[in-house]
C-alpha cells in the first residue's frame, strides 16, 4: 500500500453521515481495515463473492497485500478466533520482508536526531514539563498546559 484514498462525509437530517464526492490521499505503507460483519470487495483485489471474503492462501492475497478474520474466512469466529488468525498472518508477513530489513531503533532514531540538530524530549523532560504545568495550575484546574514549544525549551533552560 502506499496510501489510503477516503471520501470526507457529512450529517445528514436524520444525523447519518453520506458522502460529498470530495476524496483525499492519506500516505500509508500499510493500511489494516478490520470494521464491518461483511468484507466488501476492493476494485483489483481478487475477491471470493460466494464465501464474502478475499481470495488467499492463508491470509496471502498477492506480495505484500493480505488479509485476517472474516476478510481472510468469510463471517466466522469470535475475537478469540480473529487472535490468532491475525498473529499467523503477522509471521507470515515477517518471515516475508526481506533480509537486511532490521531497523535501527531507538538508538538509530536518537543516531539521525543528533545528525540533524534535532533535541528530543526526554522522558525526564516530559516530566519537568509536566510539573511546571501542575505549578501553573489556576482555578482548580490540574495544570496549565504548555502549547508553545518555546515555552518547553525555557521551562528545559535551553
Amino acid at each position: 500500500a502506499e496510501r489510503l484514498i477516503a471520501e470526507r462525509t457529512k450529517l445528514d437530517e436524520s444525523g447519518g453521515s453520506v458522502g460529498t464526492g470530495e476524496t483525499y490521499a492519506i500516505p500509508a505503507p500499510l493500511v489494516v481495515s478490520c470494521i464491518g460483519y461483511s468484507t466488501p470487495p476492493i476494485d483489483g483485489v481478487p475477491y471470493d463473492d460466494r464465501g464474502g471474503k478475499f481470495a488467499n492462501d492463508q491470509g496471502r492475497i498477492a506480495e505484500r497485500l493480505y488479509c485476517v478474520g472474516w476478510a481472510r474466512r468469510g463471517p466466522s469466529g469470535t475475537i478469540g478466533t480473529n487472535r490468532p488468525d491475525g498473529q499467523e498472518v503477522a509471521e507470515q508477513i515477517v518471515a516475508a520482508m526481506p533480509a537486511g530489513g532490521e531497523k535501527a531503533g531507538g538508538e538509530g532514531l536518537d543516531r539521525l536526531l543528533a545528525e540533524r540538530g534535532v533535541r528530543p524530549t526526554s522522558f525526564a523532560d516530559w516530566r519537568t514539563i509536566e510539573a511546571a504545568e501542575a505549578a501553573a495550575a489556576r482555578d482548580g484546574s490540574p495544570r496549565e498546559k504548555m502549547v508553545r514549544h518555546q515555552h518547553w525549551l525555557t521551562t528545559l533552560g535551553h
